[in-house]
């Protein structure tokens, strides 16, 4: 007879790795997403202008990433929130687990997911661009470089902060659904009260400066709020399978 012992790292990445396989059903929703976008933003793209002087005119279409991130983040937000109801925390059943390793595990997967979306998201518009170069015969100026490190992690930080404050907010709802229903109710007045000015001024607060400074912040708030859950739900019962 042999007892085989595992480390707490080794029980949190064998959760995540099996998370992974078993919630990978989420990502097809994405996928759904990406097709929509491109179908609505094909031809047209994000805005459209007309120039001409009389003789001859030029239509100009602009293509961006701004519309994909948006709604990838919107499916990152709710993916995060449902991977702590009660229908994705049965496949808790299955592992040997406390909540501690269930939380780290499950920020592993958001993450995961997440640079998994960014790929997607870029290969949308790119899959788009040349979709409108090849039967639409349009002339493509492209404004930067067709790849960017720098846009590539930005959007990856932007579609993360969405997956933490999903994330953040079912953990609230595990914790008590009282403090999830208040904490949701102050969130939609924050949003419709103030969304002409404060609003603005919170995206500005992110987005706005250095790239390093962005960075900073989006780093900091999304341990915030993957870590918090970690630390308020421990104390809660243990989960066996």
């Amino acid at each position: 007879m042999s007892l085989t012992h595992r480390t707490f790292q080794q029980v949190v990445l064998k959760q995540a790795k099996w998370k992974i396989k078993a919630y990978s059903q989420t990502l097809v929703p994405l996928f759904i997403l990406q097709i929509f976008m491109g179908f609505i933003s094909y031809g047209n793209g994000n805005g459209m202008s007309i120039l001409g002087n009389g003789t001859f005119s030029v239509e100009i279409h602009i293509y961006s990433l701004d519309a994909f991130i948006i709604a990838t983040c919107l499916w990152s937000f709710i993916t995060a929130f449902l991977i702590q109801t009660k229908g994705y925390l049965q496949f808790d059943f299955s592992l040997v687990t406390n909540r501690a390793t269930g939380n780290i595990s499950n920020t592993i997967v958001l993450i995961s997911y997440s640079l998994i979306a960014t790929v997607i998201v870029f290969m949308s518009l790119y899959i788009l661009v040349a979709l409108n170069l090849v039967f639409s015969g349009n002339s493509i100026v492209p404004d930067v470089n067709l790849f960017s490190i720098m846009s590539f992690v930005a959007a990856f930080l932007l579609i993360l902060l969405s997956a933490s404050g999903g994330y953040f907010l079912s953990s609230l709802f595990n914790l008590s659904k009282v403090l999830g229903s208040v904490v949701i109710l102050l969130l939609g007045y924050f949003i419709f009260g103030i969304l002409e000015e404060k609003l603005l001024t919170l995206m500005k607060f992110y987005i706005g400066g250095e790239f390093s400074l962005f960075f900073v912040k989006a780093i900091l708030t999304t341990g915030l709020l993957f870590t918090l859950p970690i630390v308020f739900l421990n104390k809660k019962e243990v989960i066996r399978g």
